[in-house]
């Protein structure tokens, strides 16, 4: 084998060693990053909308919100994978609200809403028209 040969043959091993170690660096930096509601999503979800504001210190008070195209049957696993569970006939002292965001649109009532709540924190979930809305909170 010639030298122009192997040099070839060592720049195309160091190029595909390369490219593995950044594929991997960028699913192990979205797998740290990616907000759990994005993780859950199912394959099939699409055209993903996320909005995240800090209101106090940093990753302690912030609102999360995220809408994604999602198949309704879909939605209870999801819904599942997030550890939620239906609302149901548990008193909830808010609604869906609007938000400011052009694309956060659900509607306001609680029907089909599932939750995750401690004393200072929260998820919510629900499906309609077509698009799974999230909204997650810590004060």
């Amino acid at each position: 084998m010639t030298k122009t040969k192997k040099r070839w043959l060592l720049a195309g091993a160091c190029v595909g060693i390369l490219a593995a170690f950044a594929a991997g660096g960028w699913y192990i930096c979205y797998t740290l990053t990616a907000h759990p509601a994005v993780r859950a999503l199912p394959s099939s979800a699409s055209d993903l909308h996320e909005f995240y504001r800090d209101s106090g210190f940093p990753h302690y008070d912030y609102t999360y919100e995220m809408k994604a195209r999602m198949p309704a049957e879909e939605f209870p696993a999801y819904a599942a994978r997030l550890g939620l569970r239906p609302l149901g006939n548990l008193q909830a002292h808010w609604g869906w609200w609007p938000g400011e965001l052009a694309w956060w649109d659900p509607a306001p009532s609680m029907e089909g809403t599932y939750i995750e709540q401690d004393d200072d924190s929260g998820t919510m979930a629900k499906w309609e028209n077509g698009w799974v809305y999230v909204v997650a909170w810590s004060t």
